[in-house]
């Protein structure tokens, strides 16, 4: 009867477990599949139906429902609304956007997250908790709502959007043909044209590949001294702003026919071989495992951006033969450059609210262009022990949501070139000796490095020197300046090491708590009757067969307890 049309969640994982419980015990109607296959065109359903859209890993995107009520005249009306989740847009959880949007209260009262004792309950306390979280989520939301349509024209509250990357395709696609998004993707499959059938070629044939996360393996699990930290300033956004984009349908043409200041070109390639050149590393991944070799030995055939493989030529000596050739008219965006261009203003002069909202859009964008046709499709389902699962229930073709791979796939391989140089830059020569760790748009060196501007698009910015540093795998390192501890883990909730480390001031101490095999509690959402239970697990941030597995890799250790060196 209050018309409600739109409820907000933040992380709906759990609060969408209860709801399917509860729908899947008490007869209603699910209708995702059905209404999936429809088109997404549907209006009024039955009373006590439901749809959901959910990824293949569990993502809670948005779930819809069809409930009776009667009006004021008492007369039995079917009202339908719909709960989304704001983490798919702002993700980093809540406690941390609170604080980042500075949500205060109508008296101008910070509103920043509670502690929870999951170990003890206190119906008093736990109440105030959730009172606050909803209060919370409630001022975020209203935020997020009033800068992102401030500055782009589109609302959460009206369904403009459910994720950043939705937003952030139909914000670049009306800069650059500036008309309404149906006509605007029209506008872009005529300018890049692609079937499904070569998007499923270049994808298979890895042309579309994503960002860089390595460990020096002369570095890994040894204490480093005096790290240097740098991150590129928007290295994506700055590749879709400077980039020229292949326009058109493309040429085949021969090798000595090829004229690459004046085309753009993809390689098509088989027989790659390569050895690692002096003081490199290895960076070139296996197609298979993903692992990073010191010799290339690949005879199947591949796409790749010429750019890319000039760039391999800097780490590998190679050999290859050439399949075939794709010559592409390349042309500068005006419309991407004003995109680019208007958001990192915003991002570099702005502050709070207005600048997180720019941030979203300079990084979520790229991603959108080349997406999946493909999605698998999923439901809920009761399993024989009672409890909700996610079941498979096939593929979802949706060339409607196609853009380019060709364009997606240039962006991420220019940057990854981008990477590259920078790393071979920042070590002076030698990467064997002095480049420690990249992942995606940073990377940490022994060398102090003087090309920097913290906020010119596409430079490197420094972000700190730090004393110590241990580098225990991709995305499992520590730092310490001297008074805090920068902490990096993955499969471990990085606020139980860092609580861990409280205290510690020596870093001799830190790496004894910090290292493989060592057991932290972590809450864990696990699956139970009437929803999803935390219940606290043991977790390691690196356990043995994951340590050994990264060693016979690289050719490390024999041992894994002998990773970590002595300060």
């Amino acid at each position: 009867m209050f018309n409600v049309k739109t409820v907000i969640w933040y992380n709906a994982k759990f609060d969408f477990a209860l709801f399917d419980y509860y729908f899947l015990t008490n007869g209603w109607t699910d209708k995702t599949l059905a209404l999936q296959g429809l088109g997404r065109r549907y209006g009024k359903l039955p009373d006590k139906t439901f749809s959901s859209l959910n990824s293949d890993f569990g993502q809670r995107y948005q779930m819809q429902i069809w409930k009776k009520y009667k009006n004021r005249k008492h007369a039995e009306v079917v009202h339908k609304w719909r709960m989304i989740d704001l983490c798919n847009i702002y993700g980093g959880g809540l406690a941390r956007n609170l604080a980042d949007w500075d949500i205060r209260d109508e008296d101008g009262n910070p509103v920043r997250k509670l502690e929870m004792d999951y170990d003890e309950g206190n119906i008093e306390r736990d109440l105030q908790y959730m009172i606050n979280d909803t209060k919370g989520l409630h001022l975020l939301a209203i935020k997020v709502d009033k800068t992102i349509k401030e500055i782009s024209g589109y609302s959460l509250f009206k369904g403009d959007y459910i994720t950043a990357g939705g937003l952030a395709k139909k914000c670049l696609l009306k800069h650059i043909f500036g008309s309404s998004y149906s006509e605007n993707k029209l506008l872009f499959k005529t300018v890049f044209p692609i079937s499904v059938e070569e998007d499923t070629d270049y994808r298979d044939h890895k042309l579309y590949l994503g960002g860089k996360c390595m460990v020096n393996p002369h570095k890994r699990g040894i204490v480093q001294r005096n790290v240097y930290k740098y991150d590129v300033n928007s290295m994506y956004p700055n590749q879709m702003r400077n980039m020229y984009y292949p326009i058109g349908r493309p040429k085949h043409v021969r090798v000595d026919e090829m004229h690459t200041n004046e085309f753009l070109y993809v390689l098509k390639i088989k027989k790659l071989y390569g050895t690692l050149r002096p003081n490199m590393i290895p960076i070139w991944q296996d197609t298979e495992t993903g692992e990073y070799r010191e010799g290339i030995v690949e005879f199947a055939e591949r796409y790749i951006w010429w750019e890319e493989l000039e760039e391999l030529k800097q780490w590998y000596d190679i050999d290859y033969e050439v399949v075939d050739v794709l010559e592409f008219v390349g042309k500068r965006l005006i419309g991407a450059i004003d995109y680019v261009d208007k958001f990192y203003n915003i991002k570099c002069n702005s502050k709070g609210a207005i600048k997180n909202g720019a941030k979203l859009f300079l990084n979520s964008a790229y991603g959108k262009l080349a997406q999946r046709i493909e999605r698998k499709v999923c439901v809920y389902e009761l399993a024989d022990e009672g409890y909700v699962h996610l079941v498979e229930k096939g593929i979802d073709i949706d060339e409607d949501a196609m853009l380019s791979v060709l364009v997606g796939s240039r962006v991420t391989a220019l940057s990854r070139v981008h990477l590259l140089s920078a790393i071979r830059d920042t070590s002076k020569g030698n990467v064997a000796k002095n480049f420690i760790y990249c992942d995606t748009d940073s990377v940490h060196t022994l060398c102090e490095y003087d090309k920097v501007d913290n906020r010119k698009l596409g430079w490197l910015k420094n972000e700190g020197v730090f004393d110590y540093a241990v580098y225990i795998a991709p995305k499992s390192y520590l730092m310490y300046d001297g008074k805090d501890y920068e902490v990096h883990c993955k499969g471990v909730n990085t606020k139980v090491v860092k609580r861990a480390l409280q205290g510690v001031t020596s870093f001799e101490e830190a790496i004894k708590i910090f290292k493989p095999n060592k057991t932290f509690k972590c809450l864990a959402g696990l699956n139970v009757k009437g929803g999803k239970a935390l219940l606290y697990v043991d977790k390691m941030i690196l356990n043995d067969e994951n340590l050994k597995m990264i060693m016979k890799a690289n050719g490390d250790l024999e041992d894994p307890t002998d990773a970590y060196g002595e300060l």
